[in-house]
């Protein structure tokens, strides 16, 4: 049985509207803010994960104090793993940094071009993009690289360094007095004087169950048949590799922990909220009870409210968060023409929605509203019915979305055709939903019709 008392909402909301305000407010900003950092974090999180296997990412390195001998690599190399030549120089940077020279890489560890292209000739150097963008380089300048003047030709990423550690043994990364960089074969051999570091990489050929246990058992093949072995590092334990994996995940669990917070604070202050409303309306409840109206639905006239105003925070602050633009353009379509058909200081009793919807079309699509107009012209001058018209231009709207998504991507400026439908499907089931009674009148044949005839 409907409740008798939900006729008393819309007037308790007009008159605390201000308190649930500042909380729709605090709720939806406080929401938006952690869900779009948690859409953002989680994509970011996807496509590091992704890039192990898109750019090929070692599964360890080693470095040498001489190079590794061909009959070494084919000993290591029978122990189930493949080993490539990742060789390395260091040099000053304008005598205020250092950056770490590599050739280029096709096999493993692949490079992330982000701007610009590789080096292609002498002369020319990508380097890593958050130590250029710290240090304000720019595709197309010159910068002095050791004794050496090298042109910038691209920003790029290396898969194996996300994070610019210089020393795994490093506590935090350093990307302003630490860089990586590709430079051409040929302008890597032209750098006589430099020391050259022989870093190798390896990957298993087949998946391992331990990580650690592979690692063990190839550091034992390696101290077997090589020797001067400088460095060694599986990749689980590099820093450069899984610092900003580790990083996002971290911050994915502090958000987390700050909505549930959040969700603490808002859910103490809607109980102080509601018991400050209960007890400024004792009289009006005293009343209510002797009416014979029953504690149950007392409870749930007053609790209606603040499940409402938490329930629309969270679908807008969600939406807020979400980082698909045309999405937001469309959901505010839908809720000003619900406003303007549902409003709360009438007591949720307004219009049909025909003009806005159109006003909202208009601005979310020209083309397709421009056409819904004049089709609803058409009909209201031939059959001098202006419900027909409004209808059958509501209906015409999800049909020329759904054709126009499919064959003429131009007029739907880029938006996203499934989503685009579902929204001129909502706001045809509104504006029809608003003409139900006209509908009926249509259907017994009763519906009134205008008068193009002057008065005399």
């Amino acid at each position: 049985m409907k409740n008798p008392l939900f006729k008393r909402l819309p007037y308790i909301l007009k008159d605390e509207i201000a308190k649930y305000l500042i909380i729709f407010l605090f709720m939806a900003g406080s929401i938006g803010l952690i869900s779009g950092f948690l859409v953002a974090d989680g994509s970011m999180i996807k496509a590091y994960n992704d890039s192990f296997d898109k750019y090929n990412i070692e599964d360890g390195h080693f470095r040498l104090n001489d190079s590794l001998s061909k009959e070494n690599k084919k000993a290591l190399e029978k122990e189930g793993v493949t080993i490539y030549d990742l060789n390395y120089i260091e040099e000053e940077v304008e005598s205020t940094s250092t950056i770490r020279l590599f050739k280029p890489r096709n096999k493993v560890n692949q490079v992330c071009i982000m701007e610009g292209k590789l080096p292609q000739s002498k002369n020319e150097i990508a380097i890593d993009r958050m130590y250029a963008d710290n240090n304000h380089y720019q595709v197309g300048q010159t910068i002095k690289v050791g004794k050496k003047k090298l042109k910038i030709t691209g920003l790029v990423a290396l898969s194996d360094y996300s994070a610019l550690f210089s020393k795994n043994s490093d506590l935090m990364f350093d990307s302003v007095k630490f860089g990586v960089g590709i430079i051409s074969k040929e302008e890597f051999k032209s750098f006589k004087d430099a020391k050259i570091y022989y870093n190798y990489a390896w990957t298993y050929n087949e998946d391992v169950d331990n990580e650690v246990n592979a690692s063990n058992d190839f550091l034992n093949v390696l101290v077997k048949n090589v020797s001067g072995i400088d460095d060694y590092i599986p990749q689980y334990a590099n820093q450069a590799i899984h610092f900003t994996g580790d990083d996002m995940g971290g911050d994915k669990a502090m958000m987390t922990v700050l909505l549930y917070i959040i969700i603490g604070i808002l859910a103490f202050v809607f109980a102080i909220t509601t018991k400050n409303t209960i007890e400024s309306e004792a009289p009006m409840i005293g009343t209510l009870r002797a009416m014979g109206y029953t504690k149950k639905e007392m409870l749930i006239q007053y609790m209606t409210l603040p499940i409402l105003v938490s329930l629309v925070a969270c679908i807008v602050g969600n939406i807020l968060g979400d980082t698909n633009k045309a999405l937001l353009v469309q959901i505010a379509g839908v809720a000003v023409v619900i406003g303007h058909t549902f409003p709360i200081f009438f007591g949720f009793k307004g219009g049909k929605g025909v003009a806005t919807s159109l006003g909202v079309l208009l601005i979310s699509n020209w083309q397709i509203g421009l056409i819904c107009l004049v089709f609803a012209l058409v009909l209201m001058v031939l059959t001098k019915m202006v419900s027909l018209g409004s209808c059958g231009a509501a209906v015409l709207y999800p049909v020329l979305t759904l054709f126009i998504n499919q064959h003429y991507t131009v007029l739907t400026e880029g938006k996203s055709g499934k989503a685009y439908l579902i929204y001129s499907i909502i706001l045809a089931v509104i504006v029809l939903y608003n003409h139900r009674s006209n509908i009926k009148r249509l259907l017994n044949g009763t519906e009134n019709k205008l008068s193009f005839k002057s008065a005399k």
